[in-house]
């Protein structure tokens, strides 16, 4: 498992390479960005960022955790970030700009999980999801396209919306699950 997980992070390295590289090269003749372009192109950025973190969170989660519920909740997270990663890759080929957008990890957070094993890993990795889950939420709901948008840009934004939401219910029902466990 983990040799695939090795290749899954080897393929959307590569691909980001790969799209920042056609970007670069296809914005060199662009007009500057409007500043809704510009904050579009830093939701894409986070989400990015966030899609590709959680490779390094299944290889944590996978190597650490005890209970098979967080396997199979890592097993969801990291199938669904990648269809979006994927999918984001697609929309990011309709526009050609790079920035640099909000940071979607805690670095000093995420040293801090990966010195921990077992029920100690588990309930620190549901924390951190939780908190990764919902500042993508909250930054995906200050920048939800209108109802009357329908570009790429706007349904891919939606869906992940969607998906995050689905996937923070599941944190929270498996932090409810551990906090249960405990208390027998």
């Amino acid at each position: 498992m983990k040799q695939f997980l090795l290749l899954g992070l080897i393929v959307i390295s590569a691909l980001t390479f790969w799209s920042a590289l056609a970007q670069a090269q296809a914005s060199e003749g662009q007009q500057p960005l409007t500043r809704q372009e510009q904050r579009q192109e830093e939701v894409k950025a986070a989400l990015r960022e966030l899609h590709q973190h959680q490779v390094e969170l299944t290889a944590l989660a996978e190597d650490r955790a005890e209970r098979d519920a967080i396997l199979e909740l890592t097993d969801t997270l990291q199938t669904d970030h990648k269809r979006l990663y994927e999918r984001l890759m697609e929309v990011e080929e309709e526009d050609a700009s790079v920035v640099s957008g909000t940071r979607m990890r805690d670095t000093q957070a995420f040293e801090e999980l990966k010195q921990q094993e077992g029920a100690e890993f588990e309930a620190a990795y549901l924390r951190y999801q939780e908190r990764l889950h919902l500042d993508a939420l909250e930054l995906l709901e200050r920048n939800l396209p209108g109802e009357g948008e329908v570009s790429e840009y706007a349904r891919h934004v939606k869906a992940t919306h969607d998906t995050l939401r689905q996937h923070l219910a599941l944190i929270q029902q498996n932090q409810q699950a551990g906090d249960r466990e405990a208390e027998t």
